[in-house]
């Protein structure tokens, strides 16, 4: 996976053709509101995630800390305030996907990759070719 498609995703907005435009700006809006400080990340395992598709995306993954958890949930919270329908699993895990592949590989450990998120982002995914697009980005200011 290239370097600049690595990300942990907080909500799945949806997979559309196009970018639409009042979704995009309710997201903005929604996103504005977050005023929260910077969140440590630490991703400790390796393991396959279960999926419909015959290929599985092998993740880098951790558990979710409280700071993570209230990022997740405040933009949760404002964008189901805005009005825009989430895509929400049951039990958000942060992970990054490292590639996909047929095979499952069983969750081990390695060794910690952490970092301090000190932003967070709308991005668009470029369907079936790739490519994330960045449309706007929030600081998280102590």
């Amino acid at each position: 996976m290239p370097a600049d498609r690595l990300h942990v995703t907080l909500h799945y907005l949806g997979a559309f053709a196009g970018v639409p435009a009042d979704l995009v700006g309710r997201a903005r809006t929604a996103a504005s509101k977050i005023a929260l400080p910077p969140v440590e990340i630490v991703l400790d395992r390796i393991e396959s995630f279960s999926g419909r598709r015959a290929k599985r995306p092998l993740v880098l993954a951790g558990d979710v800390t409280e700071p993570l958890s209230t990022l997740e949930q405040s933009l949760g919270a404002a964008l189901d305030n805005a009005g825009i329908p989430l895509k929400r699993h049951p039990h958000f895990t942060p992970h990054v996907t490292l590639l996909y592949d047929e095979r499952r590989i069983a969750r081990q450990p390695v060794a910690p990759v952490k970092w301090t998120a000190r932003e967070f982002a709308l991005v668009r995914s470029l369907l079936g070719q790739s490519r994330y697009e960045v449309l706007a980005r929030w600081p998280l200011t102590s």
